[in-house]
């Protein structure tokens, strides 16, 4: 499983950040910053023209939102 810290990927200016697993191998996000929301968006389409609608999120306290496709493997370990 690949591991990520939350500090090191960079969100649009929306604070979007999109996390796309082509190996299905799933990832962990490691982060200090609390959990607000989780659940899969209904329709939402990031500043960079992706459409993540039917993707699974993470919105955390500060208003990042970790988009994935909802199919693959995402945890958060928070420190």
């Amino acid at each position: 499983m690949l591991t990520l810290r939350l500090d090191d990927l960079l969100p649009d200016a929306r604070g979007d950040i999109v996390i796309l697993d082509a190996e299905h191998e799933g990832v962990t996000v490691v982060t200090d910053r609390p959990l607000t929301m989780s659940g899969v968006e209904a329709a939402h389409i990031t500043e960079t023209g992706l459409d993540v609608s039917g993707f699974s999120f993470y919105t955390f306290a500060d208003g990042v939102t970790l988009f994935y496709p909802s199919a693959h493997s995402v945890l958060i370990d928070t420190l």
